[in-house]
């Protein structure tokens, strides 16, 4: 839906244009904007800054938008019921976009990303001789903040007791970033934290995962 939306920047702008020369330009521009929407969008580029990408790619294509459509104000052809319809559709756009733009930014500025539940890949890939004998997804629950968990049980293929396990994956842990078992993950509005906790119940090797946020 959000990529639909984003999508409609150019079409408004061929049914508004009136001048070949500004309609190939502006025309242009949109048309790269949609391509870096799509490319953001289907997170097939920047996965982890998709949402503050695509604010700013909105944003980029409204005021493109807008631009063109003062500048078509000065065309020589006079308007047609077309471009009468496009401008209006245009305008109307701008509107849209400036508005649902401002309050992801508030939204997502105060609360960051809203919490899903963590990819086992957080604490892959495991040190030799340790393997993954249980994942299971928590679900998200919780109050004022939600809380989303994975835990994960994990064992030694080689023999290691179970504090020699917790031992190894904690130094590959603090490796990684994980300091005093918290990592912020993303930046600007992609932001949220994760948190991991390595220990022993039921006498087995637990890594339990969490994101949490304010939403």
């Amino acid at each position: 839906m959000t990529l639909l939306l984003l999508a409609l920047a150019l079409p408004c702008w061929v049914l508004t244009s009136r001048t070949r020369r500004a309609g190939w330009r502006v025309g242009s521009v949109l048309a790269v904007l949609l391509i870096a929407e799509l490319l953001v969008g289907l997170r097939w580029i920047f996965p982890d800054e998709r949402v503050t990408l695509l604010v700013v790619l909105a944003f980029a294509s409204m005021v493109m938008l807008a631009a063109g459509l003062i500048s078509d104000k000065g065309a020589s052809a006079p308007p047609t019921p077309r471009t009468r319809v496009g401008s209006v559709l245009s305008w109307l756009y701008c509107g849209v976009i400036g508005l649902c733009g401002c309050g992801v930014v508030f939204l997502y500025g105060i609360n960051g990303l809203p919490p899903t539940t963590p990819s086992a890949s957080v604490i892959l890939p495991l040190p030799p001789g340790l393997a993954i004998t249980g994942n299971i997804d928590e679900q998200c629950s919780g109050g004022s903040t939600l809380y989303c968990t994975r835990e994960i049980s994990i064992e030694s293929t080689t023999g290691l007791t179970d504090n020699a396990v917790v031992e190894e994956l904690e130094a590959r842990l603090g490796a990684a970033g994980w300091e005093n078992g918290c990592r912020q993950q993303g930046v600007l509005l992609d932001r949220n934290t994760q948190c991991v906790q390595v220990g022993v119940a039921n006498g087995r090797v637990n890594v339990e995962l969490d994101d949490s946020s304010g939403w």
